[in-house]
């Protein structure tokens, strides 16, 4: 979760938002690694 939540940061999300988005990410696909939830946190926040 933290891998996903820098990288996010380094993409130059807020960390709020990041957070926000990785956490949704993590319950929709409980057993997902880094890709998937990364994957899924980008889409999240792209429909901001």
């Amino acid at each position: 979760m933290n891998d996903v939540l820098s990288a996010l940061k380094n993409l130059g999300y807020k960390p709020k938002d990041a957070e926000e988005a990785a956490i949704k990410a993590k319950k929709a696909s409980k057993d997902a690694g880094f890709e998937e939830i990364f994957k899924t946190s980008l889409k999240i926040l792209s429909m901001k």
